[in-house]
């Protein structure tokens, strides 16, 4: 399958590898919150035209809908992916509020299922 990147499990619950990195060392300097949010998640909804065109290692932008609370990973020509749901959506919401930019970087793709890292970038 097109943008398949092998064998490998993705879990379908809950965000992984939450990072909360403001608070051990090699954090954020100054406990910046939104560089701190960094989580391993797999996209909900994911529209299956866009994923069969997805490859590991390509970056998704992650914004608001506008009109909605809910926050979607966009290709690079504005394409919807699929929702981001964050461990902590109030301080992503927040953040992307404010203006700062996050990146979901495609880890995996499996069937339909695409396993995503996000970060501020």
């Amino acid at each position: 399958m097109a943008g398949s990147s092998g064998g490998g499990h993705i879990s379908h619950g809950r965000p992984t590898g939450v990072g909360v990195l403001g608070d051990q060392p090699g954090g954020p300097v100054g406990g910046d919150p939104c560089a701190a949010l960094i989580f391993v998640t797999v996209l909900q909804s994911p529209r299956p035209v866009a994923v069969a065109a997805l490859a590991a290692g390509e970056h998704l932008e992650v914004r608001q809908d506008s009109g909605s609370l809910s926050l979607l990973a966009f290709t690079t020509g504005g394409q919807i992916v699929g929702a981001v749901v964050p461990p902590d959506i109030d301080t992503l919401a927040d953040c992307l509020a404010a203006g700062r930019r996050f990146v979901a970087t495609v880890l995996r793709v499996s069937g339909g299922a695409v396993e995503v890292r996000v970060q501020a970038g």
